[in-house]
């Protein structure tokens, strides 16, 4: 629970009770222990006897279907990993599974590929290692659905099926071995929520939708509870000591959720969510956890570092009921003042606040503190550390020692540009209140020689730039008291590049997320980019742009990778450079692709010559438009430069402006009028608006007709070359 921020009485005690509090403390914290022996998403597992038992999930080095029947015995005396015998069902993605009463449950998941959705249900039991087939669900296949054993009974429901996210019910009687509908989780469909029970309780929540509900077996009613976690997805989840507890996962829009909320408990008494302390290196997504005695393991997952990261991590649950303040902070820094700020403990009243300058002995004793709290008669910049120490009966923790550093130092501050354009820009920067001036300097990236200004202002302004073109900066404090270097550069480019750099486009949507399914490669013509996963959106424009001919077709070959199955492509270019994508402006679309594929694409001849952006989208929807917010989760966006070049000789064009088609709009076919061209040979590709050849002659006289009659109805673009001057683009519009 966290206390309010508020400004506490100052106290200033030196007393030998700190000394004696240091060598009491209990630390309560997340200890590594040795790695496991596998990088895997989506394990399940349990603890029992001084054991655990881990269902092993699947990452991408699992074979063409990725799935997995590995089992895996760890030994907490000896931190030692074995592996036993194959599970005997099908192997498996996605599975799920939970301990009741020394044994544990088991099934659903995928086969992978097209082995399809499973609904089975198996119980493992330790004892002899053995396996038993049980009745399975009389519902559509799924992949991590809600599921939790309890009070001899299984509950399941929710999850991804083939059709989608669902929200239905069961529940299995482990004494009948029969299974029963029950009424659907409210809230919308939902897949790898979160999920514990106690007591005669079964809670479940998150699974990309923002609510959180308790189920009575009993009446089979479902009521809302306290949301504080929101629509997290896809983390580990156990009950302990009656409370449930979450550990990881990502957000409702599959971005990692803040350190301080990685590691929580819920009590049902209060309806009260409790932050506890943060696992270490952040959240994970579909991690694992067992707890064998008190003691709860952590591993596994995906995360920024995931695939050289094995590690594993325990925390001691029987100390949980005295955990120490989190969030230190020190805010409103002055010359000789602070205010100190920290979520609190369970009972404030058994804080106590200590601080103290670094390098020193003695420290100054705050007792029952309360967050806010302002110190005063503090020395210019020099470095001060504090920490909240809480007592529990016999039980002593301590928040963690927090430095920082009293204002009047010396440094640089942050400059930034802003009002950019062709030929000016401005810096500006927050004064530092122990400089005199500043020194700014700048200059374009490529030269050697800086052009500098010393100043008392906090801003100046540039001119004179030169046009779509980089520029460096750097600033320096001038102080009395030191003198300092400059700080790191940082850079601007000034407009005149082109839309695709001068404007800003629509950003993606926020829910994507790549890891399983994104572009891997895209070829334009010559151009190749190899890019592999960018977390859902990568930008490669810069100033050169990859050149495309306007009326002429350009190749590109797109590159998918993807784990879990087809998803589909689509392309637009901003052709009249106006920073946005229109419909007309959608040159591509290619449903459930999965290889590569290679396509010709025209550039109309109606485009604006000049550089502007491309936008690849490779997802599992196609969007309405490129940047249509919370129609697609899976997937990536890349963006790119292009440079639409108009290659028309206007000297020759004028000798064939008479140059037309007819009848135009055409039902069956039509023929070129071109008193110039005087029957001469040319060139022709009909192509539609993707790009798709329709006709193509390379030996055509504008004396013959031309046949649509077979063609669909619809838009096509007719292109003229003679080989020499004549570079043409007709619209011809075929109507049934």
């Amino acid at each position: 629970m966290k206390l309010p921020f508020s400004v506490y009485l100052k106290t200033f005690l030196s007393l030998s009770l700190g000394i004696f509090l240091v060598g009491h403390l209990q630390a309560q914290t997340w200890t590594q222990v040795g790695d496991a022996p596998f990088h895997k998403h989506h394990s399940n597992g349990f603890g029992i006897n001084g054991k655990a038992y881990v269902f092993e999930g699947t990452y991408q080095n699992d074979g063409p279907n990725n799935v997995s029947n590995e089992v895996w015995e760890y030994t907490a005396a000896t931190d030692s990993w074995t592996r036993i015998a194959d599970f005997p069902g099908s192997p498996r993605a996605i599975a799920i599974g939970e301990e009741w009463n020394g044994k544990y449950y088991y099934g659903f998941g995928s086969a992978g590929g097209a082995n399809g959705l499973l609904n089975d249900l198996w119980v493992f039991d330790p004892v002899d290692t053995s396996y038993t087939q049980l009745p399975s669900c009389p519902c559509e296949g799924r992949t991590h659905p809600a599921f939790i054993a309890h009070n001899d009974k299984v509950f399941m429901g929710s999850g991804s099926s083939w059709d989608g996210d669902v929200s239905d019910w069961w529940e299995y009687d482990m004494i009948t071995q029969v299974w029963t509908q029950k009424p659907n989780i409210p809230g919308g469909n939902r897949h790898h929520p979160f999920q514990f029970a106690f007591d005669k309780y079964i809670y479940v929540g998150g699974g990309h939708r923002s609510n959180w509900l308790r189920y009575d077996p009993e009446t089979e009613e479902w009521t809302e509870i306290n949301n504080l976690p929101q629509g997290r997805v896809a983390g580990s989840q156990f009950d302990y000591k009656g409370f449930g507890y979450l550990l990881g996962g990502d957000d409702a829009s599959h971005d990692h959720v803040p350190d301080d909320e990685t590691f929580m408990r819920y009590k049902s008494t209060t309806d009260e969510w409790q932050k506890l302390p943060p696992l270490p290196l952040g959240s994970r997504w579909a991690n694992s956890s067992f707890i064998i005695g008190d003691e709860l393991f952590y591993f596994g997952g995906l995360s920024s570092n995931f695939d050289n990261d094995s590690t594993m991590w325990k925390f001691n649950l029987g100390v949980v009921e005295c955990l120490p303040s989190q969030n230190l902070a020190a805010l409103n820094l002055g010359v000789s003042s602070a205010e100190l700020h920290w979520s609190g403990s369970a009972n404030p009243d058994s804080d106590t606040l200590r601080w103290r300058k670094v390098g020193t002995t003695d420290w100054n004793i705050i007792p029952s503190p309360v967050s806010g709290l302002s110190i005063e008669n503090l020395e210019v910049c020099e470095m001060y550390e504090f920490e909240i120490l809480t007592t529990c009966d016999s039980l002593q923790s301590s928040s963690g020692i927090r430095e920082f550093t009293t204002d009047g130092c010396c440094t640089n501050p942050e400059i930034q540009a802003d009002d950019i354009t062709e030929t000016t820009a401005s810096l500006s920067w927050a004064g530092i209140l122990a400089a005199d001036s500043y020194e700014v300097r700048w200059k374009k990236t490529i030269d050697s020689e800086w052009q500098e200004d010393v100043l008392v202002e906090t801003s100046i302004n540039l001119e004179n730039l030169t046009a779509c073109t980089d520029y460096e900066f750097q600033i320096k404090s001038v102080c009395t008291i030191e003198d300092i270097a400059f700080g790191e550069s940082s850079y601007f480019l000034t407009k005149g590049c082109g839309a695709c750099l001068d404007i800003e486009y629509c950003s993606v949507s926020e829910d994507l997320v790549g890891n399983w399914e994104y572009i891997q490669e895209v070829r334009i013509n010559d151009y190749v980019n190899t890019t592999g996963d960018n977390s859902g959106y990568a930008s490669f424009t810069d100033t050169e742009g990859v050149d495309l001919e306007i009326g002429d077709l350009f190749e590109i070959a797109l590159v998918p990778h993807s784990d879990f199955g087809p998803l589909n492509f689509t392309i637009w270019i901003d052709l009249d450079s106006d920073g946005s994508f229109s419909f007309n402006e959608r040159l591509f679309e290619e449903d459930f692709v999965s290889n590569t594929i290679t396509e010709n694409i025209l550039i109309p001849s109606t485009s604006t010559p000049g550089l502007t952006k491309m936008r690849i989208a490779y997802s599992n929807n196609i969007p309405g438009n490129s940047c249509d917010n919370g129609t697609y989760h899976y997937g990536e966006v890349e963006d790119y430069c292009v440079n639409l070049i108009s290659t028309t000789n206007t000297e020759n064009l004028k000798d064939h402006q008479d140059i037309i088609a007819y009848p135009n709009p055409v039902r069956h076919s039509f023929k070129l009028d071109a008193a110039s061209l005087q029957n001469k040979e040319l060139q022709i590709t009909l192509v539609d608006l993707f790009g798709k050849e329709y006709v193509k002659n390379l030996n055509y006289n504008t004396s013959e007709s031309i046949n649509l009659s077979e063609f669909p109805a619809g838009v096509y673009y007719l292109i003229l070359t003679d080989g020499a001057y004549l570079n043409q683009t007709i619209k011809l519009i075929k109507i049934d």
